[in-house]
């Protein structure tokens, strides 16, 4: 599907970008005059030294990145752990999608990122945090492990780990449960479309 692949002109204001597949991938971006990247602590690879990078005021646990110069300059992204990197056409998703904050990469000033969802859960480490981007320009999701998706239709409900949970489109309908063996569970109802990542870091 065309929103998975590799994204090189959404439109001219967007930076063009290819993913490098391997056993860790990387992300590449061509990074326009005062161009603006957010993208996970710990995702920088190298980049030219007219691009200024500085912890996001905005969200915690990101940082931003900004090409200061008057010339298209490079950055190079990549996880620190096994996965797949999906890149995500945010104008084929006028509704928007929901990321999680282990799932949610890198991403363009332009797909207006806001947090929906912040929780403290027992047993998952650190905040248990939803995102939606709903907008323009390119989301990048960093899926661990390996790679579920899947297609809900109308009426159909699932339940999967919470942690597992990646992204979804915004016309899923989402609750968050607790079984009685403690483990969180994300109840998923149709219609959209559903990613799921095996090995969650959250």
């Amino acid at each position: 599907m065309s929103d998975l692949t590799d994204i090189t002109d959404i439109n001219d204001s967007t930076p063009r970008f290819r993913i490098v597949e391997g056993t860790s991938p990387a992300l590449e971006f061509e990074c326009l005059p005062e161009c603006h990247i957010l993208a996970a602590n710990g995702a920088f690879l190298a980049k030219a030294p007219a691009i200024n990078v500085a912890p996001s005021a905005t969200f915690s646990g990101f940082d931003s990145y900004h090409n200061s110069s008057d010339e298209t300059e490079i950055l190079y992204l990549s996880p620190s752990s096994i996965g797949s990197l999906l890149a995500f056409d945010m104008s084929l998703h006028p509704k928007g999608l929901i990321l999680s904050r282990s799932s949610l990469f890198a991403s363009t000033a332009e797909a207006g990122l806001s947090l929906i969802l912040d929780l403290t859960l027992e047993g998952i480490d650190g905040p248990y945090q939803l995102y939606q981007a709903q907008n323009q320009g390119v989301i990048v999701a960093f899926m661990s492990g390996d790679l579920f998706p899947l297609t809900l239709a109308k009426d159909d409900c699932l339940q999967v780990d919470a942690r597992s949970l990646a992204a979804m489109e915004t016309s899923i309908a989402f609750e968050l449960e607790q079984l009685t063996n403690g483990q969180y569970v994300a109840s998923l109802s149709g219609p959209g479309r559903v990613w799921l990542q095996s090995m969650p870091g959250q």
